[in-house]
């Protein structure tokens, strides 16, 4: 199963991986998460990226993904700490995998707390 997301400049795919086992069907792995190298630094990624993670916490679902900065380690620990953003964390180290339960929620400044609990209130 391969479900494809994009946006304007973004793409991203998000699989389920055949090899895991019948007990792990709410783990999906995202791959190939792609911005257009003339649109990077934009927020293009970072919009794909969050719709992904609000589909899977509307399902229930756990993402997986191994963090490739194009082909060189230097960006590594860049790209873990934007994927950090999401709520993923490091689970293995070699080779690197990080992973995000459903329903992560980023922690809120002092304003957007109040504003929170009002809303919710």
């Amino acid at each position: 199963m391969k479900q494809h997301f994009e946006n304007e400049h973004a793409s991203c795919e998000v699989v389920k991986n055949p090899e895991l086992p019948p007990e792990m069907d709410r783990v999906r792995e995202l791959v190939k998460v792609w911005t257009d190298p003339e649109h990077r630094k934009q927020g293009h990624a970072t919009e794909l990226v969050k719709s992904v993670c609000e589909e899977a916490d509307a399902h229930g679902v756990v993402l997986i993904l191994q963090p490739r900065p194009f082909g060189h380690v230097q960006g590594l620990k860049a790209l873990e700490g934007w994927y950090r953003r999401f709520g993923f964390a490091r689970t293995q180290d070699n080779p690197v995998l990080m992973a995000r339960a459903p329903s992560f929620r980023p922690r809120l400044s002092g304003v957007a707390q109040a504003i929170d609990g009002v809303v919710r209130g």
